[in-house]
């Protein structure tokens, strides 16, 4: 689709959901990436630990998504994500982004993960 296609079909599935009015948006962007899927190699659960120690270290971030948590999820799984961090952050205590789609059943059960920091 062309940008513009895709801008305008953003905005109108937000405003039939009643988040925004169409004359709130002033631009929009839209960003295509390549690979975006993560790449594994023999080491790359040891190099992934390393970061994510790293990024652990910043009590005001959440990393979430594909290219946040690293790792191949589906669209359900980062907005799970999404909705913990957002928790997170209202409610003052960490949710465990990380055990968001490790279960074996492919099925959400709205569990709240909940993980001492």
């Amino acid at each position: 689709m062309a940008e513009s296609d895709i801008s305008n079909l953003a905005i109108r599935h937000l405003v039939d959901m009643g988040f925004i009015s169409k004359n709130d948006v002033r631009k929009s962007y839209v960003i295509r990436q390549k690979n975006v899927y993560p790449i594994y190699d023999l080491n790359y659960k040891g190099k992934l630990d390393s970061i994510k120690g790293w990024l652990d270290t910043f009590e005001n971030l959440y990393y979430i998504g594909r290219p946040g948590r690293f790792r191949y999820n589906n669209q359900d799984h980062s907005l799970e994500m999404g909705i913990l961090a957002a928790k997170s952050i209202i409610d003052r205590k960490h949710y465990d982004i990380e055990s968001v789609g490790e279960e074996k059943e492919y099925q959400e059960s709205g569990k709240l993960y909940v993980k001492d920091r």
